[in-house]
């Protein structure tokens, strides 16, 4: 038995199922976009350094990030919050109800190291 769990929204043509995997492919691909901010750590129930909870139609966001040395990392943070948010609100029509950024560590800012 599979521990994937899906957000099923039924209407007038059948159902359709998104898979919390895929939220969480959402939100890594619009946390790749993100100046400054890296996705960290992966396992089978945490893709990149994201986690995914639904509950109903609500989802909520766990995301691991490392921010570059020599960026805010507040600023970093609330542009990863508000760039999954709106990934995954527009591509999915879920509600979310939070995305929790949490920093783990400071990465070498490539540009300037030696």
């Amino acid at each position: 038995m599979s521990d994937t769990k899906y957000v099923t929204r039924a209407g007038n043509d059948g159902t359709v199922s998104i898979s919390e995997e895929v939220i969480a492919t959402i939100a890594q691909e619009a946390l790749s976009r993100v100046d400054g901010a890296k996705p960290v750590g992966s396992t089978k129930k945490n893709i990149r350094g994201v986690k995914v909870k639904v509950v109903g139609e609500k989802v909520t966001i766990d995301a691991h990030i490392q921010v570059t040395y020599g960026q805010s990392v507040i600023d970093s943070a609330k542009l990863a919050q508000k760039e999954i948010a709106e990934s995954v609100s527009s591509m999915t029509g879920l509600e979310i109800e939070a995305v929790n950024i949490t920093v783990n560590g400071i990465a070498p800012n490539v540009s300037t190291a030696q």
